[in-house]
């Protein structure tokens, strides 16, 4: 071809290109600062990706990864507001049942902390029970009166459930340690509701047993932490998370 063809185009880029290749650099840097200033919830972002990919007709399924949510992009933003609610609520009633723990001098045989299923309150078996025995110690009662008024304060439901080691029970008085443990779940219910005048309705026991250790079971002292009690205040769904204080 001629190099002095009147058709031919001019050399290099169209000088519109150079104009939207400027503004593709802005808006990716406006992006970058827009991600640098946000702080990001891995989970939350992974459901609105997940939201987006439907909405255009893409689908992509895998556990635990960027799965598609039915609820729309608002839903998601709702949830959010309903988390931060519920975390508020969690730490509000760890608060307070630390200040219970503190005020009752059980620091040394009560834990609070966060569990999978919401906020767990650990006792020490020895604390409520003499060894083999289903009947509260009555040394305890200052301090379940305490957790019944925390109870009836929040809007969890809350599940008792007594945790044994693997040593064998009287099996005169206990078939096993199911047995053994579901009592000494009931009794701390049984009072809860006749005692703390709880709701019922709100309550559950459960004994598992040594089927949930938190130790291993090879000493007196590791044998001393699986004979527990646990309060398990769960989580609170929907907007009863609003009105939990």
């Amino acid at each position: 071809m001629s190099d002095n063809c009147e058709e031919c185009p001019p050399e290099g880029a169209p000088a519109w290109m150079a104009t939207f290749g400027d503004l593709m650099s802005l808006l990716l840097c406006f992006f970058v600062l827009l991600l640098s200033f946000a702080s990001v919830d891995v989970m939350k972002f992974e459901g609105m990706v997940g939201s987006m990919k439907e909405a255009f007709g893409v689908k992509y399924e895998d556990p635990g990864m960027h799965i598609a949510l039915k609820d729309s992009l608002l839903s998601v933003f709702d949830k959010e507001h309903v988390s931060d609610s519920i975390s508020t609520v969690e730490k509000k009633l760890k608060g307070k049942l630390r200040k219970v723990v503190k005020s009752t001098q059980v620091s040394g045989s009560v834990e609070v902390f966060s569990g999978r299923d919401g906020v767990v309150v650990r006792m020490d078996g020895a604390l409520l029970f003499a060894p083999g025995t289903s009947e509260i110690n009555p040394a305890s009662f200052v301090f379940l009166d305490e957790m019944a008024s925390v109870v009836q304060q929040f809007n969890h439901d809350v599940s008792v459930e007594g945790h044994t080691d693997k040593s064998a029970p009287n099996r005169k008085v206990y078939g096993s340690n199911f047995h053994l443990s579901s009592m000494r779940a009931l009794s701390v219910l049984s009072y809860l509701v006749e005692v703390g005048d709880v709701d019922a309705n709100r309550l559950r026991a459960v004994g598992f047993g040594g089927t949930r250790p938190v130790r291993k079971n090879d000493s007196l002292a590791n044998r001393k932490k699986n004979r527990r009690v646990e309060f398990v205040f769960h989580r609170v769904k929907g907007n009863r998370a609003s009105r939990a204080y």
